[in-house]
């Protein structure tokens, strides 16, 4: 059985953040408010950034807490 580990949860996490900030911009675009967008696409770009370091690390180790 695959075991839910801190790092798996944390890239979920990262994940979900970046594509709801995505729809987030896109729908802040849609409605017409820009500061709606811009919100969100800047927290997208955050997003993407700790993304990007959380994929960049090697393998978790064996030993992580559940």
């Amino acid at each position: 059985m695959n075991q839910v580990t801190r790092k798996k949860l944390w890239k979920g996490f990262v994940l979900f953040c970046l594509v709801t900030n995505i729809l987030g911009m896109v729908l802040g675009v849609w409605v017409g408010s820009t500061w709606i967008a811009f919100g969100h696409g800047i927290s997208a770009v955050v997003s993407t950034l700790v993304c990007l370091e959380t994929f960049d690390k090697g393998e978790e180790a064996d030993d992580d807490e559940q």
